[in-house]
Order: structure tokens, then C-alpha cells, then sequence
């Protein structure tokens, strides 16, 4: 299950948008370090001409860093492609810090982070990942694109009590962060390996989805959210989510009457 949420038009950039109505998005998903980490992107970067090629010539190419693909910056290398297939919204795949990312977490699908964008989709001679990745979002948008991001705020790489991985909110608090069943134990998220769930209920984590909601929107400037599990999250008392609520009445997320 997910749902998307979109910010109030009003709170956006005014840089003019390819979709202009709903029935007009196409969205185009993409993972940062796939999508420029095949060799094809390597052999094709920069390839430009300077003019028309006389036979035997060779069209001059710009040399790549070897820590250059699948990072956040070579996405924009190919951003024309994606204007050009007809998208008008981009949504990445998650891009939150994972201790698991080069070894079995591609994906992005256990974060050690919910505010912290993953220091290894970025050039680490590039600055700081947090200012290449709203770069990226930045470029996106000034060719018309919406971008989206995937997150993950249902649960953290945090193992479970007979394996724990304790690098982040376990050290803090776990009885107030993450859900517990009747044996006093942290509940597990079973379709992620090591996941340990949030608790949509609870209200100190409410409050830190709900910040670190914003801090994508307002420090990096996404355009909106898809939230992955979203049925983790729909869970509450009597069948209402306080959390879903939050998020709608919030003024910088929902505006006060909800975007989902």
C-alpha cells in the first residue's frame, strides 16, 4: 500500500510546470544509483559534437569521475531524456540514509534516517550530499518536472530485540517511538528485513514524521511525497489515523484541507 501527498500549489516554486492539470501526469520513477549506473550512461557521457562530423572524426567526450555515476548530480545528465519521454513528474526512489545501501538495501527500503538524504548516492567530492540532492531537485524543476519523493516513515533499520541494530531512535527512546506488542517486545515490519516499526499513534512520532516531512519540503524542496506502507500508517484508533490527520492540517504539508 501507498498514497502520494502533494504540498499546496501556494507554497511551491513558481517555476512554470509541465502538468497543469491532473489528468496530465505521467510519472516517471527512478532509482539515483541505477538510473545513471549502468555502463550505457558511462559510455555515453558527453558525448557532444561540435558541429557536423566529417567521416573519421570523433565526437569530443568530457572525462567522468570515477565517483560521477549513480549519484545524484548525474541524474541531471539525463534529464533531458526524461522530459523527452513525457513525464511530467519525477518520483525517487528513496533516497534516506541506509546503512544497508551498498550491500543489500538498493532500494532504500530500511533507512537509519528519516531527515538524513544517504551519503552514498552522493559524490563525495562533490560537497554536501544534502546540497547535491537539492540540486538535483532544483534542476529537475527548472525543466518543468515535479518531483516526488519515495519515503519510508513507517519504520527504521533497527533490528529486533534478539538482533538489534541500534543506531538511531532505539538509543533514545524505543517504548515511545516504535510499536510494541503484548510481550513489552518492538514490533517488527516483516515485509523488510531488520525493520523495526514506528508507531503512527504515538504523538512524539508524529511529531518527528511531521517535521521531517517538512524538512524535505522546505530545505530541498520536493514537490510532494509517495509514503510506502501506507497502511502501516492509516492504522488508528477506531479506524482513524491521528497521523493522516497531522499531516492534512498541517499548514506547510496539508495547508489545512489535505492534498492526498
Amino acid at each position: 500500500n501507498a498514497f502520494v501527498v502533494y504540498v499546496p500549489r501556494d507554497a511551491r516554486c513558481s517555476k512554470p510546470r509541465l502538468r497543469r492539470t491532473p489528468s496530465m501526469e505521467v510519472m516517471y520513477e527512478l532509482n539515483v544509483s541505477d538510473f545513471t549506473g549502468h555502463l550505457s550512461f558511462v559510455a555515453s557521457f558527453g558525448n557532444e559534437a561540435a558541429g557536423p562530423l566529417s567521416d573519421g572524426d570523433v565526437p569530443s567526450r568530457r572525462s567522468i569521475p570515477k565517483d560521477f555515476p549513480g549519484t545524484y548530480e548525474a541524474v541531471l545528465e539525463k534529464a533531458e531524456h526524461i522530459v523527452n519521454t513525457g513525464a511530467t513528474t519525477v518520483v525517487l526512489h528513496p533516497i534516506q540514509a541506509s546503512a544497508r545501501r551498498t550491500r543489500d538495501d538498493n532500494f532504500g527500503q530500511a533507512p537509519i534516517s528519516v531527515f538524513a538524504p544517504d551519503p552514498a548516492l552522493a559524490s563525495p567530492s562533490r560537497g554536501e550530499p544534502a546540497h547535491q540532492l537539492r540540486a538535483l531537485v532544483r534542476g529537475l524543476q527548472r525543466r518543468g518536472l515535479e518531483v516526488l519523493a519515495h519515503v519510508q516513515i513507517t519504520h527504521l533499520a533497527e533490528g529486533s530485540d534478539e538482533k538489534p541494530d541500534t543506531s538511531s531512535l532505539r538509543g533514545i527512546d524505543a517504548e515511545s517511538y516504535y510499536q510494541l506488542g503484548f510481550d513489552g517486545r518492538v514490533e517488527m515490519n516483516e515485509a523488510v528485513h531488520g525493520a523495526t516499526a514506528l508507531n503512527p499513534t504515538s504523538a512524539v512520532t508524529q511529531r518527528l514524521l511531521i517535521d521531517a516531512l517538512r524538512h524535505w519540503r522546505v530545505a530541498v524542496g520536493f514537490d510532494g511525497f509517495v509514503v510506502d506502507s501506507g497502511g502501516g500508517i492509516a492504522r488508528g484508533p477506531y479506524g482513524v489515523s491521528t497521523l493522516l490527520e497531522a499531516i492534512a492540517n498541517d499548514p506547510v504539508l496539508g495547508g489545512g484541507g489535505g492534498n492526498f
